[in-house]
């Protein structure tokens, strides 16, 4: 029996994100350095198909905080897409935040959840030690001479392009730690790729939003996003939200959505 309140249509095959305040904010820093990543991502790597899907990523460096997020997402929630023709509104962008301080040699990272408005849960772990094998070769990425490594990380193979020019151990998403800041980075299944569309030395605030947030740890929030994919419905209607198909069928406890996480 479905539950009784708000219904909504979906689109069965992935998730939706709803627009958030960000009116309200805490300034943690300032950045020197601004990247610019597109950014490809699986959304249904099951029965041999190879769906993926784009965004564009953007990526904050301060003295002490880093930030990396979705420029499209963040360009909904502003309604800043209207004025830019580059930018369509879609809705399953990338729906993370990750933010690395320095100082404390630790991340959080901010995961909006899906068909909410301003409900996020956050999980802070120490900064990623990644074992980067350097390699041969080079590759020109933005008028820069890349150099390659390849490290193993939590379930995937990275291959890495970094720019000794740039030296600033940073990079997208949680991939870090080399003597020059990483332009391109895909993983051997092809299911994840960054690759460096612009930078700029540009101020900016580096900003955490007044959402509401529930803290968990990694652990439990790797679990809760494995069970967000498989039961859907339940796991985000909470009992008072029911799900419905492009058909009108209701899906709340039959719906599942293809897991092809980042990491595991």
């Amino acid at each position: 029996m479905s539950p009784k309140g708000l219904g909504i249509i979906v689109n069965d095959l992935y998730f939706v994100n709803y627009p958030f305040d960000v009116s309200s904010y805490e300034v943690l820093d300032s950045s020197f350095m601004e990247i610019t990543y597109n950014h490809e991502y699986a959304t249904d790597n099951s029965m041999g198909n190879e769906d993926s899907s784009g965004d564009v990523m953007t990526l904050l460096i301060g003295e002490d905080c880093s930030k990396f997020y979705s420029r499209n997402l963040h360009s909904v929630d502003t309604k800043e897409y209207k004025n830019d023709k580059n930018i369509k509104l879609r809705n399953n962008y990338a729906n993370y935040e990750v933010f690395t301080f320095n100082k404390k040699k630790s991340i959080s990272v901010v995961n909006r959840i899906y068909y909410s408005v301003n409900k996020a849960i956050v999980y802070d772990e120490e900064m990623p030690v990644l074992e980067w094998k350097l390699e041969d070769g080079t590759k020109e990425i933005l008028g820069y001479v890349c150099n390659k490594a390849v490290a193993r990380f939590r379930g995937r193979t990275w291959t890495a392009w970094y720019a000794l020019e740039i030296p600033v151990s940073s990079g997208p998403w949680k991939l870090s730690g080399l003597p020059g800041l990483i332009l391109e980075a895909s993983d051997s299944t092809g299911d994840y790729k960054f690759e460096a569309a612009g930078i700029s030395n540009t101020r900016k605030p580096i900003c955490l939003y007044d959402w509401n947030f529930k803290k968990m740890d990694y652990s439990k929030w790797k679990k809760f996003e494995k069970r967000m994919h498989e039961h859907p419905g339940a796991t985000l209607g909470e009992g008072q939200i029911s799900f419905y198909d492009l058909d009108g069928n209701d899906i709340t406890y039959t719906w599942t959505v293809d897991y092809c996480p980042i990491e595991y």
